[in-house]
């Protein structure tokens, strides 16, 4: 992306001033060294969401905001923050409105995946001065602390990477609050490009109230951006390649006017074609190879054709040829729009992978590393569905660790985990590809064999049963394991899964009652 271009003879004198919350302020001054931002300051206000505003708020507020005629101020704020109620009186700031705090940094898509898991997101600048945050709400950071399990069931860290070690300061914030942790490389492209084509669309908008006309380039810069921003805010809520694809393949023919546009994807020791315009999604499997450049963005042909290599933090993503362009005598400009194309491309194509992620990350028992109760259901009712439109036998067991509470009592948690996993572990190596296993709850697990009837079924829990017996683990301090499975198996008249699952339930309610470390069925 090259260099904004200077405004016109009556702005030359004003200045664009960002203004974001301070719990940013690392990420926004890490992308105000970018060449994009050239002529545009930055400034913070205090995050009052976390601190009871002081007294003198309205005067500091005016003065990180203070603004004479020669200035344009752009308010970065969700919202329901409570910073806009200060700006009623300043009807000439520009706010900037999302939904989500961290939507400054990170899109709107991955925001509401981490609220549905009920996580708690950080990035680096915020993360980097936990212990103030814990102070600023009121708690001793220096203690051990499990207040935010009641709202949090984990930490997610949005990683920027403006902060050296943030491995280190997540690992203590972790502890300190007792919830587990994941990590989302999301980096500052979307940063950027919010912030550049927020800003450059309002401007676009404003122009005419403009008395004099701006330069012919910024007219253009402008319109590049206000179209950038439309697409960067569709293409946060797409989740595959092909939908990504499609939507910059529509921009780059409103910019360039090509008879197609193509991406590749790196494929053994070559490229090959996975979109086209013309033909759609494609995923040939021939080994292509394409142009060697030193440059990521270039032409060729005379400037009918336009390449780009995408990337995300310099992972090499795939890349984009835009072939036979109507006008090839703009071609300087065109390179110039491409490297706008190439940071949303490169982020979208990143969020894809994200979505993917997390929605195995929603459907994954975090400990285990099996389906979570959530994903157990997801897939099993499918199952259950093919095998009474087929007629198939289906068998179902739940099981727990007989006198589990006691482990974690007298050996701790951390044991109590390790054995989890170790039985896990046992539990799989026994069991089919095509049965499914998840966490039910706490110590309880549950487990569908599609095709199996009840004899076979007893056959596979009873050598569970013996291995899980035969764990000799020195943390446990010489106490043996046992499980209670309970199992049943559809017959006429089972009406839904939801069914199947109660009976087994009481037939697990029979083994813990009828002594432990036993199979009963129903």
């Amino acid at each position: 992306m090259g260099r904004v271009p200077a405004l016109g003879r009556n702005y030359a004198m004003k200045k664009i001033v960002v203004v974001a919350c301070s719990n940013f302020q690392q990420e926004m001054l890490k992308i105000s060294t970018h060449n994009e931002f050239q002529g545009m300051s930055f400034c913070f206000y205090p995050a009052l969401c976390e601190v009871s505003p002081p007294s003198d708020t309205r005067e500091i507020l005016h003065d990180v905001l203070s603004s004479s005629g020669e200035k344009f101020h752009f308010l970065f704020a969700p919202r329901s923050c409570p910073v806009l109620k200060y700006m009623r009186e300043r009807p000439e700031i520009t706010h900037i409105a999302y939904d989500y705090c961290q939507e400054l940094v990170a899109c709107k898509v991955i925001l509401q995946q981490q609220i549905e898991r009920n996580s708690y997101s950080v990035t680096d600048g915020w993360l980097s001065q936990w212990r103030e945050h814990l102070r600023n709400w009121g708690f001793d950071p220096s203690k051990t602390l499990g207040f935010m399990g009641e709202f949090s069931s984990s930490i997610v860290h949005l990683k920027t990477g403006v902060i050296e070690n943030p491995e280190r300061e997540l690992a203590d914030f972790a502890k300190a609050v007792k919830l587990p942790t994941d990590v989302i490389d999301i980096g500052l492209d979307y940063a950027k490009n919010l912030v550049l084509a927020s800003v450059y669309d309002r401007m676009a908008r404003k122009m005419g109230l403009f008395e004099e006309a701006l330069d012919f380039d910024l007219h253009r810069q402008i319109a590049d951006y206000a179209m950038i921003n439309e697409v960067l805010m569709e293409i946060a809520s797409l989740n595959s390649v092909n939908e990504v694809l499609e939507k910059i393949s529509t921009l780059a023919e409103a910019l360039f006017a090509p008879e197609e546009v193509l991406f590749f994807e790196k494929f053994r020791d070559g490229w090959r074609e996975i979109y086209s315009s013309a033909r759609g999604s494609t995923g040939a499997e021939e080994v292509l190879q394409i142009p060697e450049n030193p440059e990521d963005i270039f032409s060729l042909e005379g400037g009918r054709d336009l390449w780009m290599k995408v990337r995300h933090d310099d992972k090499l993503l795939g890349a984009l040829k835009i072939s036979k362009i109507a006008f090839p005598e703009y071609v300087d400009r065109y390179l110039a729009v491409l490297g706008n194309i190439r940071s949303v491309l490169g982020l979208s194509l990143i969020n894809v992978e994200l979505h993917e992620e997390l929605k195995t990350i929603a459907l994954t028992d975090p400990l285990t590393g099996i389906y979570n109760r959530r994903g157990f259901f997801d897939k099993t009712k499918v199952e259950f569905l093919k095998a009474s439109r087929e007629s198939k036998s289906l068998s179902l067991a739940i099981y727990d660790l007989d006198n589990f509470k006691a482990i974690n009592d007298f050996c701790g948690h951390e044991v109590g985990d390790l054995v989890l996993k170790e039985v896990t572990k046992i539990v799989k190596d026994n069991i089919r590809e095509s049965d499914v296993f998840g966490r039910f709850g706490g110590d309880e697990f549950i487990i569908l064999f599609p095709g199996c009837d009840l004899k076979s079924t007893l056959r596979v829990l009873d050598r569970i049963r013996v291995a899980v017996g035969k764990i000799k683990e020195p943390s446990l301090k010489g106490r043996e394991l046992s499980l209670s499975f309970g199992l049943t198996t559809t017959r006429d008249g089972t009406g839904s899964f939801e069914e199947l699952v109660a009976l087994a339930d009481s037939a697990l309610y029979e083994a813990k009652n009828s002594g432990r470390n036993t199979i009963k069925s129903i």
